[in-house]
């Protein structure tokens, strides 16, 4: 992954509490309310298989 950042499988406490869920592609606000994350692209490429 040449000139690009990876971040696999980590979650991020911001201190407001609104919490990114980088693997499943959403956002949670302090009051457990989920939003998923738009434009998000696909975990594995696809010459991968699950």
């Amino acid at each position: 992954m040449s000139g690009q950042d990876a971040i696999l499988g980590m979650d991020f406490m911001v201190p407001a509490g609104f919490r990114l869920g980088l693997a499943d592609g959403t956002s949670c606000l302090p009051d457990e309310i989920r939003i998923q994350l738009s434009g998000r692209r696909p975990l594995y490429g696809e010459h991968v298989s699950a």
